[in-house]
């Protein structure tokens, strides 16, 4: 009867050792899977950005080409110095624009995405 004992005791604490590797792996593993929430929310947030910028860049090429049409020349000045203004704004206060204007004009100047 004790090396039955001995033998599930032996047993129980292999189980143990392979419960505590599995539960390390677990951890390590919703460790990876927070990473990967976590960029996809910053890619999703980045995307957001951009969309709003290529929006905001559409609206200003109809306003240009409108007053354009209509022989207006102070107006697409104005909208010119405050567009500048408002990207040497950023520019110069947000290090992470700088970063993703940086990797948009690598990218667009390769042209195949790729740098």
């Amino acid at each position: 009867m004790p090396a039955v004992i001995e033998s599930l005791m032996k047993d129980v604490k292999a189980i143990d050792e392979e419960m505590k590797g599995l539960t390390k792996q677990l951890r390590a593993l919703d460790k990876r899977k927070v990473e990967a929430e976590n960029t996809i929310l910053n890619v999703r947030q980045q995307f957001d950005e951009m969309d709003g910028w290529y929006k905001e860049y559409l609206s200003l090429s109809r306003n240009a080409r409108e007053l354009a049409r209509n022989k207006e020349v102070e107006a697409p000045r104005k909208v010119s110095h405050g567009q500048v203004n408002k990207f040497m704004s950023r520019w110069n206060d947000d290090r992470t624009f700088r970063i993703n204007y940086e990797i948009s004009v690598k990218l667009n100047k390769n042209g195949s995405g790729a740098t």
